[in-house]
């Protein structure tokens, strides 16, 4: 065979690649925009739980693919009262983010007063957990308040945003945490060992819950190793 006609068959077979890729897209496109104009988009109205499923798949379906337990999201009409925090500063203990979650509750709690609502933030238990080895939290922490509607304001009120201590560029989200509810973590908790001395790295409880104006009895639970 001739250089011309090897040329000739190189161009045709080459076209034909890019002819059968272009087909594969635009039959992808078609099939993923089939029986959807742009008009419709532009006039259809997303409910809110509609709006809750997109979040829960695009977010939070990403983060499940590697996780052990699932991650769920505080839900507004849910019964979760136990929240975890996420993205913390390695260099906050346990006072520092107590004291956060006062400040919180009371200037919440403030803002409802105003307005003649009931005050919903409260919460009887604490724990950010450590690595002993290095001597800094793990970057997340739990919190259980005492209403359901307190965690979903919770949300709404402190996540995606930054922390104001040690100049942090992290940003806090909230979620469900798995084990919920005070009696449950006291539960877990209490017959815990944990390698270390001192007693500042363990679950704090607190009675009657913390508010920010409140200050009662407050007491740790856990056991020390050392």
């Amino acid at each position: 065979m001739e250089k011309s006609e090897l040329q000739t068959v190189e161009t045709s077979s080459s076209k034909k690649v890019i002819d059968d890729r272009r087909f594969r897209l635009k039959s992808r496109l078609e099939w993923r925009v089939k029986g959807e104009s742009k008009d419709h988009h532009k006039t259809r109205v997303v409910s809110h739980d509609e709006q809750f499923r997109h979040y829960f798949r695009d977010v939070h379906h990403r983060r499940n693919r590697r996780c052990r337990f699932p991650i769920v999201p505080v839900r507004p009409d849910g019964e979760e009262t136990t929240v975890m925090i996420k993205n913390i500063p390695s260099k906050y203990n346990r006072d520092m983010l107590v004291n956060f979650l006062e400040n919180h509750c009371m200037v919440e709690n403030a803002k409802e007063n105003e307005i003649g609502e009931e005050s919903t933030f409260a919460f009887d238990f604490v724990y950010l957990p450590i690595d002993f080895r290095t001597g800094f939290n793990k970057g997340y922490a739990f919190v259980n308040f005492t209403k359901a509607i307190a965690a979903w304001k919770f949300l709404l009120t402190a996540s995606k945003k930054k922390w104001e201590l040690f100049l942090s560029d992290k940003i806090r989200d909230v979620v469900a945490a798995r084990l919920q509810g005070f009696e449950n973590l006291v539960h877990h908790f209490e017959s815990m060992n944990f390698p270390c001395a001192s007693d500042e790295v363990l679950p704090l409880c607190f009675s009657p819950p913390r508010d920010g104006m409140i200050k009662g009895n407050q007491w740790t639970i856990g056991r020390l190793r050392y």
